[in-house]
């Protein structure tokens, strides 16, 4: 009796969140080095401001890493991805950003709970047009007609983007941690929503992931 799975009992055993704090980083070193499309055209859209972002080259190894916030710097320092929410009302930089933060925690009980990330994908509105990558060779084939002619002629950078980071971070296994997704049924905080920022003059979305998570242990002295 009192025994859950796992030697974990259900009477003295609680949820010690030992990998709650290492969720955002991890995220962001999937991003930094995966070689998928999509890893390649979230950089691009955070790096290149122009109509063309799509076309440019990738960036490189050193190019990424120079674009991740490792400091607590809230001025317009060229930096695109961040571990803390979008607060800085200042900034006027036309480009796009990212922030990946832990939002909220949700136990249905003292052994398991559901963490709510939340990522935003933020775009300037004078950049939000860009070209399409229908001439590409790796181009998505529903962009053109059955006849090879395409149509799909321009795009919304932020809707490109939200496009990316769903198809790169659902269903991604952070090592050590467990399975980040997009998945109402296991939680109904998984939405994706419309915001604006700064008067207007930033837009994107803020979408909101789950990952389920247990540490458990009879007394907080067993942790990291």
């Amino acid at each position: 009796m009192g025994t859950l799975y796992n030697g974990i009992n259900e009477y003295n055993d609680f949820n010690r969140f030992p990998n709650l704090d290492g969720i955002e980083y991890k995220m962001i070193n999937e991003l930094l080095y995966s070689k998928s499309k999509y890893a390649e055209n979230i950089w691009k859209l955070l790096y290149y401001a122009t109509p063309d972002a799509l076309m440019q080259d990738n960036l490189t190894l050193e190019q990424k890493a120079s674009l991740i916030c490792v400091e607590n710097d809230t001025q317009e320092t060229g930096k695109r991805v961040f571990i803390t929410p979008y607060i800085n009302d200042a900034w006027t930089e036309q480009t796009a950003h990212i922030h990946i933060y832990v939002d909220a925690l949700h136990s249905p009980n003292h052994i398991v709970s559901n963490v709510h990330v939340c990522i935003e994908t933020i775009v300037h509105a004078k950049t939000g047009t860009i070209l399409s990558d229908v001439n590409e060779a790796d181009a998505n084939p529903n962009d053109s007609d059955v006849n090879g002619v395409p149509i799909v002629l321009r795009k919304n950078r932020a809707t490109v983007l939200l496009k990316n980071v769903l198809a790169l971070f659902n269903g991604m296994n952070l090592d050590g941690i467990g399975q980040l997704q997009f998945n109402q049924s296991i939680d109904p905080y998984c939405v994706s929503t419309q915001y604006l920022w700064n008067s207007r003059a930033y837009y994107g979305h803020t979408t909101r992931m789950v990952i389920k998570m247990s540490g458990a242990s009879t007394t907080p002295n067993r942790g990291f």
